[in-house]
């Protein structure tokens, strides 16, 4: 029977720094896709609730940034940063 590779391949980091809270997160993932459709679904979740702005110049006070690896919103002094990761092990 062939093995089957059960490790995670990919991480998805979460960071916020808001009014709300500073907290940070991590999930592991063994595909890049399911790691970027968390992202969106995560992202489009607190968009729907939290309106983030819309503008993309990164040197506007309130703006996201959104690549298919990452997501940066500016929101006055409040941020929300996803970002997908290859994991590498040290020991390999």
């Amino acid at each position: 029977m062939p093995r089957t590779n059960k490790r995670a391949n990919w991480a998805l980091k979460y960071m916020e720094n808001s009014d709300v809270t500073c907290s940070a997160d991590i999930r592991f993932f063994r595909h890049r896709k399911n790691a970027h459709d968390a992202m969106m679904k995560d992202f489009k979740r607190q968009d729907a609730i939290l309106h983030f702005p819309l503008s993309e110049d990164p040197f506007a006070e309130n703006h996201r940034m959104v690549s298919y690896e990452s997501i940066y919103i500016q929101a006055g002094i409040d941020t929300f940063y996803w970002e997908i990761v290859k994991i590498i092990p040290e020991d390999v």
